[in-house]
């Protein structure tokens, strides 16, 4: 593993009260921030003073970086009049599209030796030019944005991006030359939705099982709507969607997150070929590791931030395009020629030096998810243990490589709602905060951190507002289940 951090958070997890706000990991360019008690998340998301004094930084997308928020008020004193602000994207067909979002007029400003360009709009806009940045992803890392502040150039080298393309394709048996990289997972997937959606009859998407959240709302607000088909009569709806209405394309999680819940993907396959819609599928939480969805999608997307990386200190990720897919051809041209996000070269460093013992630490992981599962299901406080082994299990095993497992993300309901969802989380000594796929267990209370807003929406889907998300790291087994016993035992 590539970055060295002077706190091991595998045996020096910030898991209590005063450890509020720190980097997760102890890097400059952390993708997760400490939140280690309920109160702290419920904090967060009231945008409690305390709480949102503390942090010192907080997922890419959701929370600007310090760098980040110099680089946007460095464009803003360059570019910007009184009562105008700045937004920096990866590039000039980004600025455009959020331009496009904001609806009103607007300027594109070129920053010098850079891919990336600046938005300028009226200040009363930030907060929607945000919520745009949020959505898609197509952002400038922290590491980017250090190095336009530092004068350099920061345009693209190809010679590590062939590099980190053709370990991927290694581990997916796909040729490299599908690949595209992107700066975010999420930058990765809003690709695959505008190829998706190019050209062709008006109409909705479709989302299949419970999305997270911005998978959806990429749909909901930046297309024409999307229908979120769920549960056991979920194939019925969809075949009776692609025979009843223009639908523009299929999206799905292998398993899904939180609810580990796998989709019956060759039947879906099936329907779509035959419907002539396009299947995307997302293997992020299952890993390329543990199953093989390229036989049926005709684009899979993979956020890179997550397992393939570990380290939780680099932003990236990446979309194949499935050769024998009719939609190949016009695929593989659309994002051949598409500006987007692109990967900076020095994320591409990192990510390289992360994910050269990707396969055996996943091995760690997938034997550590299944001991603590197991755990967690014979406990009395426990009323509810997803993971992939006890959902749809037939659907996920017919996915399932010969040599991969169940991956690593776990997620419970205790038996006595939030009084005890909460003394069990606050007593969890483990890192806790956002993100997942981290080498190190990192656990949050997933329905308050993504819905909070929409609590009753997300238990009308069957996802708990008192649901914690684990993920699940590579600890000593023992030690692992230890942390978990004890904090069953506080409640």
């Amino acid at each position: 593993m590539s970055s060295c951090s002077v706190r091991d958070f595998i045996t020096q997890p910030p898991w209590q009260a005063s450890d509020l706000g720190i980097p997760i990991p102890d890097s400059a360019h952390a993708v997760s921030v400490a939140m280690p008690t309920w109160d702290s998340v419920v904090g967060y998301e009231e945008g409690a003073p305390k709480v949102m004094e503390a942090l010192q930084c907080g997922y890419p997308r959701f929370f600007c970086h310090r760098k980040v928020e110099a680089l946007f008020n460095e464009a803003t004193r360059r570019f910007a009049r009184a009562g105008e602000a700045a937004v920096v994207f990866g590039s000039r067909a980004a600025c455009g599209r959020c331009r496009d979002f904001l609806g009103l007029d607007s300027r594109i400003e070129a920053w010098p030796a850079s891919s990336a360009c600046v938005l300028v709009f009226p200040e009363s806009c930030r907060a929607k030019a945000l919520r745009y940045w949020r959505y898609t992803g197509e952002i400038v890392s922290s590491r980017q944005a250090e190095a336009m502040l530092g004068g350099g150039a920061d345009l693209g080298d190809s010679k590590g991006g062939k590099q980190l393309l053709a370990r991927l394709a290694s581990w997916s048996d796909q040729s490299s030359a599908n690949g595209h990289l992107y700066a975010s997972g999420m930058a990765a997937i809003f690709a695959a939705f505008r190829a998706a959606i190019a050209g062709g009859k008006p109409g909705k998407t479709i989302q299949l099982e419970f999305p997270y959240v911005d998978v959806f709302c990429i749909q909901q607000h930046l297309g024409e709507g999307a229908h979120l088909l769920l549960g056991n009569d979920l194939v019925t709806d969809l075949e009776r969607h692609l025979r009843e209405e223009t639908i523009r394309a299929v999206f799905c999680e292998i398993p899904c997150n939180p609810l580990t819940r796998t989709v019956d993907l060759e039947r879906v396959s099936q329907l779509c070929r035959v419907a002539g819609v396009p299947l995307i599928v997302d293997d992020t939480v299952g890993t390329v590791y543990n199953v093989d969805v390229y036989p049926y999608a005709d684009l899979v997307t993979t956020s890179l931030t997550k397992s393939i990386s570990g380290m939780s200190d680099v932003m990236a990720g990446l979309v194949w395009v499935n050769e024998a897919s009719t939609f190949a051809t016009q695929f593989q041209r659309f994002l051949s020629e598409d500006e987007s996000a692109p990967l900076h070269p020095l994320d591409v460093d990192v990510l390289l030096a992360n994910s050269e013992d990707f396969q055996e630490r996943m091995q760690r992981i997938n034997v550590n998810a299944e001991h603590l599962a197991n755990l967690l299901a014979k406990r009395r406080e426990v009323d509810r243990v997803y993971y992939p082994d006890r959902e749809t299990v037939a659907n996920y095993e017919r996915l399932r490589r010969p040599s991969g497992g169940y991956g690593g993300l776990i997620s419970i309901v205790l038996r006595g709602g939030e009084g005890e969802a909460r003394r069990f989380y606050d007593a969890l000594r483990v890192s806790k905060g956002p993100s997942l796929g981290t080498n190190f267990t990192l656990a949050c209370p997933y329905t308050l951190l993504a819905h909070y807003e929409e609590l009753d929406w997300a238990e009308s889907c069957g996802v708990s507002r008192n649901l914690i998300r684990i993920a699940v790291g590579m600890e000593p087994i023992e030690d692992l289940l230890g942390r978990f016993e004890a904090a069953l035992a506080a409640i």
